[in-house]
Order: structure tokens, then sequence, then C-alpha cells
């Protein structure tokens, strides 16, 4: 007996939403039913189950994405697939953890792209954020990451190019910080601006632009990305704060007295002008089911302090007119029965009781 696929085209790297539909034919025609099974990796069937062929020895499996969906251990998680005593691709595949469609095969774009939803060749950034890149570097690729970076210098007044290898990375998942601050670092750029730097790594290569705006004023939500991985979107539009409260009141003895107050802490925060190339992490931020506020990045004096959110309304509009800026508006709230929070003020200061007074 033999098997053959007709959707999806199985390879030894593939999607997870690659799953969601598959279609098989088998050539035995005294056969009304046929067997698929999924394997994990030690060879366990994780799931089993007969199919009902049809006329032409055709039949579909659905849903598959969802079942192996609780079984992804990191970004890539090999299983098999068996159809009639068959090993599909004769061996194991690797399945990409993605939670959108992805044009194109999964071992291309792994070769070629950062694992994010921003797949332009330019973003904006401002000095004060933290910028993150997510890859899979497969094996027999160059693992160079390479960082050209354009400088301002005022004293000269001119425009400085500046290259430097930033590191070489071993195959695998790669994480890199590439926000403009660390790369003022590793560039040591003294008392030059930098305006903009762009990373390559193999056939991957982004461009980041710097603005000039503060990220102190913007609200920064973090999230869980189409890739499970974690990355920051920089809102510049107002926030506002908009608490409910219900509250159990009833007249006793001729006096309205209140029994309960449950407050719910609502904030609603516009993301301000955006440009279209930043309009994918939007979206990839109202899909996600992993979102948390950043109040206060990490420094050598104080931890990160973040809290997780809940978006609970949202209705993008986003148009194609280049004279319209697209302006959306989140509503979030924390996921905390409580609510309100009390956030002490944190500041950084020189003289603290970190302070070495041993020359006093």
């Amino acid at each position: 007996m033999s098997v053959v696929t007709l959707y999806p085209a199985f390879k030894p790297v593939m999607f997870l939403t690659e799953l969601a539909s598959m279609s098989f034919r088998i050539d035995d025609a005294k056969s009304s039913s046929v067997q698929f099974a999924v394997l994990d990796s030690s060879g366990n069937t994780v799931f089993s189950n007969s199919y009902v062929t049809a006329a032409d020895g055709s039949f579909s499996v659905y849903d598959i994405d969802k079942l192996v969906r609780p079984l992804l251990s990191g970004l890539m998680t090999k299983f098999s697939f068996r159809v009639a005593g068959h090993i599909l691709t004769g061996g194991e595949v690797s399945v990409v953890d993605v939670s959108v469609r992805v044009s194109g095969d999964a071992e291309t774009f792994l070769r070629s792209c950062f694992l994010t939803a921003v797949q332009a060749d330019s973003r904006v950034t401002a000095r004060g954020r933290i910028e993150m890149l997510y890859a899979y570097i497969m094996d027999g690729e160059p693992g160079e990451l390479y960082i050209t970076a354009r400088l301002y210098d005022a004293a000269a007044r001119t425009i400085l190019e500046r290259d430097l290898v930033a590191a070489s990375l071993p195959s695998g998942y790669a994480e890199i910080d590439i926000s403009p601050d660390h790369v003022a670092q590793l560039m040591d750029i003294g008392a030059a601006q930098l305006l903009s730097y762009t990373v390559t790594l193999g056939r991957r290569k982004v461009t980041y632009t710097l603005n000039g705006a503060s990220s102190q004023s913007q609200t920064c939500l973090m999230f869980l990305n189409c890739f499970g991985q974690p990355e920051r979107i920089y809102l510049a539009g107002t926030s506002t704060v908009s608490p409910s409260y219900e509250r159990s009141q009833a007249l006793v003895n001729g006096a309205l007295l209140t029994f309960d107050v449950n407050e719910t802490m609502k904030h609603v925060v516009h993301t301000g002008p955006m440009p279209r190339s930043m309009e994918p992490l939007l979206l990839d931020l109202l899909r996600s089911r992993t979102v948390a506020v950043v109040r206060h990045e990490a420094t050598q004096r104080n931890a990160e302090d973040m809290e997780e959110v809940a978006v609970t309304q949202c209705d993008p509009k986003l148009s194609s007119d280049l004279t319209v800026m697209n302006d959306v508006e989140i509503t979030y709230r924390p996921v905390a029965a409580v609510t309100a929070m009390l956030v002490p003020r944190r500041t950084e200061r020189t003289f603290d009781n970190t302070f070495d007074k041993t020359f006093d």
C-alpha cells in the first residue's frame, strides 16, 4: 500500500499551522478505512484514529495543530506522522511553533527571516527602548552578526559610517539584543549621535532608524509574538485611566450603607501615529494571549517592573490611504482579581545605600 500526500507537502521542517488541514490518498482499493497517527520524538503515540476513505481512497485530517500545540517545547519540536503504517518523509518532522499562516516553506523562512511578524526592511526606534531580535540559525549557515551604524559627529559636522562584527552565533536558537543604547555601547560612539543602524545575520537584514523621541512618556507593552518570542511595542499616544465601580448599597435604619465596592481598573491607550511597517506588530499584539505592561525597565539599581494584563477591547481600522496616519485605541486591564495597584516611586540615585563610603 502506497500513500500519496495531497496537502500539505511534508518536509523535514514545517510550520505548526500547516497541520491544520491535511489530505492523503491510498491506492489500496480493498481498504475502506486507514489509520492515522502522530508520534512524539520518543516514538510514543500522542494521537491515533481510523478514517473512512472516499471512493478514490482519499481522506482528510483536521486540527492536528491544536492537538500538538500543548506538546510543543521551545521553538521547534519533533514529531512523526504515520499513515497506514508508513512514516511520512521517512522520519521525524521538526514543527515550528507559530500561530499564523506563513507564506513559503519553513526552512526557507528560518534561513532568511527573523522570528517576528514585522517583515519590513526598516523599523523605527529611539534611545532608551529595548529592541530584541530572534532567529533560528540552521546547520551550515553563517552565524556572524554584523552591525553597520550611521553616526553624526557634531564637532566635525559629518556623518560617519562604522561597521562591527558584534558576535559569532552557533547553530540553533539565537536571542539578540540590538537596543539603541546597547548598539551605541558596542560601537563606542562617544559624543557622536546614533542616527540609524543595520543588523545583518546571514540573509536576514533589518535597519533601525532613530526618531529622537523619548521612551519615558510612552506606554510599553510586552507580549509573546506569533512565534512565542517576547516582543515589545511602544505606544506614543495618550493614555487614560478609566476605572469603574460597582457598589452594593442599601438603606438601613434610614441611612444608605455601602456593603461592598467592586473596582475594575481599565487603561485606555492610543498607539499614536504609526509607521506602516509597524502595523503587523500591533496586530500581533492583539492576537497574543500573553501581554504585560512594562512600567520600568531593569537597571543596575532597580529590577524590571511589569504587570500581566489582558486586552479587553480594540477594533483596529488600518487604512491604506497614505495621507492618513492610523491611530488605534486599545483598552486593557490587569489580569489580577484586584485590579487597583499602588506603585511606589522608583528613582535612580547616585548616592544611596550601595555607595562605597570607604574613603569618606
